[in-house]
């Protein structure tokens, strides 16, 4: 439980080689009632003909003034700029850094330069993610139990020793595009920067966030490329409750290792993850 939400973490009834078990299953929540609280003090209008409109201080029944309080006044404050707000068109962003925003309950509850600092407040409050483009980034608790990629094990691929270039180019073949025979300039390039002009994709880094978190995107249809070295990377393409399912091109293989021992690859190499945005 958390202030006014209880969160139900749920399974159901499966089968694994003919046995049956339960996995998880995605959370559920129910929000208590808010009882609203009467104020001590409130404001209340007055309308009449002289004064138009006036607001008045009103105090409850039983208190009693021993004499008549003090009178402040403000200095008069003239403002000469322009206080409009104005939001940007659609497709259209204030500045060049793009921005995420954490809505929990429905309300905005931060704006952040990074993806995964989003990510994390939203998953703290049970909330969603969105773009300063509009674009869904992430949301609590609609991960599948299973979600399996399958299209990337009938292609072909062969052991790489470049093995992000090999990530980037897998991912392009799954977006149906084909640039196995273009040389990627990754010394002078990011990896973010490949995917915006190659793939024609908004890309998103997800640094900092937990393979939990990633595993989203996944959900989604979307493959992640996550480091597991300095120069080292593999795609990730599926999981299920045991294990992640992943191609690994210094092995120019298709493996799955356990859940447990995945989170440890990629805290170790720093929780680096790439994908992109619908």
């Amino acid at each position: 439980m958390k202030d006014n939400i209880v969160e139900l973490y749920r399974s159901k009834k499966g089968k694994v080689n003919g046995k049956d078990v339960y996995v998880s299953s995605s959370s559920d929540y129910i929000m208590n009632r808010i009882v609203e609280k009467t104020p001590f003090i409130s404001v209340v209008p007055r309308v009449s003909e002289a004064a138009l409109t006036e607001y008045y201080i009103q105090l409850p029944s039983e208190f009693d003034m021993d004499k008549e309080p003090k009178m402040l006044t403000t200095v008069n404050t003239i403002i000469s700029d322009d206080p409009t707000l104005r939001l940007p068109k659609d497709g259209e962003n204030i500045s060049n850094e793009k921005q995420y925003y954490a809505y929990i309950m429905g309300e905005l509850e931060e704006t952040y330069k990074e993806a995964a600092e989003a990510i994390n407040a939203a998953d703290q409050g049970a909330g969603v993610v969105l773009s300063s483009l509009n674009h869904l980034v992430w949301e609590r608790g609609v991960n599948a139990s299973r979600i399996n990629l399958s299209k990337f094990e009938t292609m072909d691929f062969s052991a790489s020793s470049n093995s992000l270039e090999s990530c980037i180019k897998l991912m392009a073949k799954y977006l149906g595009k084909n640039i196995d025979n273009k040389t990627l300039d990754l010394k002078d390039t990011s990896a973010l920067e490949i995917l915006n002009k190659d793939l024609k994709v908004e890309p998103i880094r997800l640094t900092g966030s937990t393979l939990d978190q990633v595993l989203y995107y996944i959900n989604k249809g979307r493959p992640v490329i996550a480091m597991t070295g300095y120069n080292d990377a593999i795609l990730i393409y599926g999981y299920d409750a045991y294990n992640i399912y992943m191609i690994d091109p210094k092995q120019g293989k298709s493996v799955k290792i356990g859940l447990q021992d995945s989170r440890d690859l990629f805290e170790n190499a720093g929780n680096i993850f790439i994908s992109y945005l619908d």
